[in-house]
């Protein structure tokens, strides 16, 4: 049975879809995957070894995307008919418009997964006639015009939460000492990156070291407090063994790894995105860590001095979720369409 699998845009909706797919592939499933073509998109599914097709459609805010969606159609429709794939998966964002529109038009079963509490418009325009919508976020249901939504919560890939620490702290060649993991994303977080520059001599004061994740983000500098720089990290669970707490933007599958990887977090949603601040919803409910706002800067020496004080009952927290079986959620779902 062959399934093809629609994602894009960031690797908030790729990574995701990659670990579904490893999943179904494992049970008997033909997997192959469309994504847009952004330079990022094309990398990750590179990197992943899997087949994949590209679609013309970069992002919403090229001034050429309403072109590239057109040509995007056409080639959709080719590869449905060329592929005839049994099952379409939907992940979300703007490269998936084109196959879920023709999945829809010629009767091709789609399942969805929503990544963030609040569905993006491809999730919500296709989730009435999908045969399942996977959501990460109770919260999502106010949203979603279906009656076939399914809380899954988000894959995340099984080795986080399951490495020692000092397992990962010997991955980065640091100390035992309290450590931090700063993320801000796939393309990296500059509020982030320029909120530690201007309170080093706190981390330093208070004898932190830190792994940082910078993506795009220029950085030259070294800072006071002892402390390893990267671009990006392949083998993140090893980053989340090593730390002690998170300091991270609120996408979804950043939230998700924090709650696998039982790491207490200071989570900095982006100012005037709806979606993360609703997604740091659930930090506040498990109470495993704090939101802060980027208007609060000035005070975060004092934020981190009273979350330190509180990161062990901020880990005690994390034992109190509920941990949703999202792989086998997902999968038992797609077992059925083929058992039909």
């Amino acid at each position: 049975m062959k399934v093809l699998i629609s994602t894009g845009g960031t690797g908030g909706h790729i990574y995701p879809a990659l670990i579904i797919g490893k999943h179904l592939k494992e049970n008997g499933f033909e997997i192959f995957y469309t994504i847009g073509k952004r330079e990022r998109e094309i990398e990750i599914l590179r990197e992943s070894k899997e087949r994949f097709i590209n679609l013309p459609v970069g992002a919403p805010t090229n001034k050429k995307f309403f072109i590239q969606l057109f040509f995007s159609l056409f080639k959709s429709y080719s590869i449905l008919k060329k592929e005839k794939p049994d099952i379409v998966f939907g992940f979300g964002s703007y490269a998936s418009f084109p196959i879920l529109f023709w999945s829809k038009l010629l009767k091709i079963p789609y399942y969805l997964h929503e990544q963030n509490s609040i569905p993006g418009k491809v999730i919500k325009f296709f989730s009435k006639d999908a045969k399942k919508v996977f959501i990460s976020f109770n919260e999502s249901k106010n949203y979603l015009n279906s009656d076939n939504i399914i809380f899954s919560g988000l894959p995340v890939r099984e080795s986080i939460g399951k490495i020692e620490k000092d397992e990962g702290l010997k991955k980065f060649d640091l100390k035992n000492k309290i450590t931090f993991l700063l993320v801000g994303g796939s393309g990296g977080s500059k509020f982030l990156i320029d909120l530690i520059e201007r309170f080093e001599d706190k981390i330093f004061e208070l004898k932190l070291q830190g792994i940082i994740i910078k993506g795009n983000i220029d950085l030259e500098k070294n800072f006071k407090f002892n402390s390893v720089v990267f671009d990006y990290i392949n083998e993140i669970e090893y980053a989340y063994a090593a730390s002690d707490f998170v300091i991270s933007r609120g996408g979804a599958s950043t939230i998700w790894e924090i709650l696998y990887s039982k790491k207490p977090v200071i989570v900095v949603p982006i100012k005037n995105s709806e979606h993360q601040n609703k997604n740091c919803e659930l930090i506040k409910e498990l109470n495993v860590g704090i939101v802060f706002k980027e208007d609060e800067k000035e005070n975060f020496p004092v934020i981190l001095n009273d979350f330190l004080k509180n990161l062990e009952n901020y880990k005690k927290n994390f034992e109190k979720f509920n941990f949703p079986d999202t792989k086998n959620i997902i999968i038992k779902e797609i077992l059925s369409e083929k058992g039909k």
